[in-house]
């Protein structure tokens, strides 16, 4: 009897042994390599979104600085655009820089065309201005065809039509600041350059792909 005694304690705390190592992987370790497991796909795929995130950001910064590179000539394009059709259009174009048109020639535009030898002077100076307002037009749907077929998607396009711009607008300060300090069109001048420089800078940030 006491040996079966002692058998049956020894059994017991087998038992009570082997259904704490059960209970033991059952309710802890098995959950914990399920949690480890499920940690570490929710990393991968966490990683995963983070690569697929920041490279869509690059996508998206590369979208935005290409749209400063191209967006602001088409500003200019269609600026001077409206400009060429004032000058074409307008019945007097001499008159909307007045001030610096009658600073340059010394005299006002009232006592020029009042003497009977410049009575076909008016004429001459429309087709002037008309003359400049064509080519401003000519030039500017020039160049807004070439955005459209190009949208300065390679680095020499880019590259040739800033020099191109840059030795306009050089020309256009040099004929303004000499001539026509007094030219109510400054502003206009200015904001085709900030225009210019956004673009310029942009462009530099621009990668080839």
């Amino acid at each position: 009897m006491k040996i079966l005694k002692i058998l049956s304690i020894k059994w017991c705390k087998r038992w009570n042994i082997l259904n704490f190592i059960f209970y033991y992987f059952v309710f802890f370790v098995f959950p914990l390599i399920i949690l480890l497991c499920q940690m570490k796909r929710l990393l991968m795929i966490l990683l995963s979104k983070m690569v697929h995130t920041v490279y869509k950001n690059k996508k998206n910064h590369q979208r935005i600085v290409h749209n400063l590179a191209w967006l602001p000539i088409a500003i200019i394009g269609f600026i001077v655009l409206l400009l060429g059709l004032t000058w074409f259009l307008h019945p007097e174009p001499w008159l909307l820089d007045k001030a610096p048109n009658e600073a340059l020639i010394g005299t006002s535009f009232q006592k020029l065309f009042s003497t009977s030898i410049n009575r076909y002077l008016p004429t001459y100076f429309k087709l002037i201005y008309k003359s400049l307002g064509l080519c401003l037009m000519a030039t500017s749907l020039v160049t807004l065809s070439y955005l459209n077929i190009t949208r300065l998607g390679t680095r020499s396009s880019r590259k040739h039509l800033h020099t191109l711009f840059f030795l306009i607008l050089a020309g256009v300060y040099y004929l303004i600041f000499t001539y026509l300090s007094l030219s109510p069109f400054k502003p206009i001048l200015y904001i085709l350059t900030m225009l210019y420089v956004v673009s310029v800078i942009s462009s530099s940030f621009l990668k080839e792909e």
